[in-house]
């Protein structure tokens, strides 16, 4: 993909993968002005492309919505169990950098 820079990436490979979604996510910060923590909107932006996202054909989606905010609700899922073990680790080992 000559846009990422990364031109041997495979979908299949998780460090590929994830780089592409990090590299979606702020492109479409910059497209979009959509934050990176808003991931009802990032999924409603990779589902439509940039473009279809900034023209909204997303709102008479019903159904897509609502696979949004599933999206939405399992990122806050995540981050509450994130949040958590964080918590947790530090209480744990306080003089040591979070994860290591």
């Amino acid at each position: 993909m000559r846009s990422t820079g990364n031109r041997g990436a495979d979908r299949d490979d998780f460090g590929d993968a994830i780089d592409f979604v990090g590299w979606y996510c702020d492109t479409s910060r910059k497209k979009c002005g959509i934050s990176k923590q808003d991931a009802y909107h990032l999924y409603l932006a990779y589902h439509e492309g940039h473009g279809g996202y900034n023209r909204k054909t997303y709102q008479n989606k019903g159904w897509l919505l609502g696979v949004a905010r599933k999206v939405q609700s399992r990122a806050n899922r995540y981050t509450s169990q994130l949040t958590s073990c964080e918590w947790e680790f530090r209480k744990k080992r306080p003089c040591c950098l979070w994860p290591f």
